[in-house]
Formats: C-alpha cells, sequence, structure tokens
C-alpha cells in the first residue's frame, strides 16, 4: 500500500481500526494457548497409557517452550506495525528488532523517523501503546553527554523523562543511544543492542 495513504485515513478511523484489528489476535493467541494446552494433557495420558515418560517429558518441554512464547508475545501488547493517531502525528509501534542505527534506516524507510518526544502528553500516549523497551531518537553519538533528537530538536530546553541516575554521560561505557521502557521512562543503553523502534510522522 502507498505509503501516502496513511497521511489521510480520519482520527476516528485509524482509532476504530486499531481496535478492531487488535482484538482478533489477541483471540487467536488465546486459542493457541489453550490448543497447545489440549495438546500438553492429551499427550500426557497417551504417555502415562503407553509408559513412555522420557518421551513426554521431552514433549511437555516443547509444548510448554511454545506456551512461554506465546505468553510472552501477548504480553508484549503483539502485533504492532500498525500506524496509530495521535495529536496530528502517526506512530508506528514495530515488532521487528535492530540496533539503533538500522531501526533509524527502517524508519526513513517509510518516509518517518525515530520518534522524538516534545511533550507530557505525547510521553503518556507512547507509554499507553508499549509492553517492553523501544528506541527512541535521542543520541549522544558525535560527543559523549551531548544529547542531540534527530530531528534537531533542541535538546537542553525540551522536556526530558530520564530514569532517576541516568543518562550516565561516560564515555568508555559506550552507551550512547536512548530508549524508552514501558514505565515511561528513557536510558541511555548500546546502539548495538536490538530493540523495537518507534517511528512517527505528520498527518499531512
Amino acid at each position: 500500500m502507498d505509503q501516502k495513504d496513511n497521511y489521510r485515513v480520519p482520527e476516528r478511523r485509524l482509532v476504530e481500526s486499531t481496535h478492531k484489528d487488535f482484538s482478533p489476535v489477541v483471540i487467536y493467541i488465546l486459542l493457541g494457548l489453550s490448543i497447545l494446552l489440549s495438546i500438553l494433557i492429551l499427550g500426557t495420558v497417551v504417555g502415562l497409557i503407553s509408559g513412555n515418560s522420557a518421551e513426554v517429558s521431552t514433549s511437555i518441554a516443547e509444548v510448554q517452550a511454545e506456551v512461554n512464547q506465546l505468553a510472552q508475545n501477548l504480553s508484549h501488547g503483539r502485533p504492532f506495525n500498525k500506524w496509530r493517531y495521535f495529536n496530528h502525528k502517526l506512530y508506528y509501534f514495530s515488532s521487528i528488532r535492530n540496533n539503533w542505527n538500522e531501526s533509524l534506516k527502517f524508519c526513513a524507510s517509510m518516509n518517518s523517523q525515530l520518534v522524538v518526544i516534545n511533550s507530557a502528553a505525547e510521553e503518556e500516549f507512547i507509554q499507553q501503546n508499549i509492553k517492553c523497551k523501544h528506541w527512541i531518537g535521542l543520541h549522544d553519538t558525535v560527543e559523549e553527554g551531548k544529547w542531540q533528537w534527530v530531528d534537531g530538536m533542541d535538546y537542553e530546553t525540551n522536556i526530558k523523562f530520564w530514569a532517576n541516575g541516568q543518562p550516565w554521560n561516560i564515555e568508555f561505557l559506550g552507551e550512547d543511544c536512548a530508549f524508552i521502557e514501558e514505565n515511561g521512562l528513557w536510558y541511555e543503553w548500546f546502539c548495538s543492542y536490538w530493540l523495537y523502534p518507534i517511528c512517527e510522522k505528520p498527518t499531512e
């Protein structure tokens, strides 16, 4: 689909679409969990009847791993991969993890940028839509301790949401990129670490 279409979608339709698309996926994940648990129970019964306890133990471990993965995906609020509207901007919460530089390129490929947070309302909106760590468009890769937003917005005068004790600004640590945690606070981290990016672009 042409990315320009996303600029024209009215607020109401975007919000309604997000809720409608999300609910069936949650149902499918819960259904998957139920099926896997059913298989686990059936396998246990068959194993007890046949006496193959070692084989049953292996099957249980494999099914448990699948259940854990599905539960993790559900807790992370997936699927992301949708543009969400807020205050005349569109936000894309990606389910694909990458390092900070590749995340920057990923957003650029969709005519957007890593999110730049410039208000408490925007911060709250983002926090309400995440369940794990996400890259934001803030870094000090040029000079240690001199933080910059990717769009050139002035860092010093802009609102900040660093966690207590952050940023460390210790050069030898090499933590030059910022991410936002599900608690809404910012942390500096290694740019090579793989996290989920948040992209943003204007609606017009």
